[in-house]
């Protein structure tokens, strides 16, 4: 869900059990430019982007 306020709005969430944690799980991802680095995302999120430190591209992760 994403709100149209103006501001960008990355993610937004709605659990129906308050009581969910989130856990964060390290993923690796690699870009087109041969970068590889290790990124922390939550283990609800489904797919996220990331900018490549080396040469700005989006990497995507699954």
């Amino acid at each position: 869900m994403t709100n149209k306020t103006g501001k960008d709005v990355q993610l937004s969430f709605e659990f129906d059990n308050s009581n969910q944690k989130v856990k964060f799980i390290t993923v690796t991802g690699k870009c087109r430019c041969g970068y590889s680095g290790e990124f922390k995302k939550g283990d609800i999120v489904l797919e996220m982007t990331v900018p490549c430190p080396e040469c700005n591209a989006v990497i995507i992760i699954k």
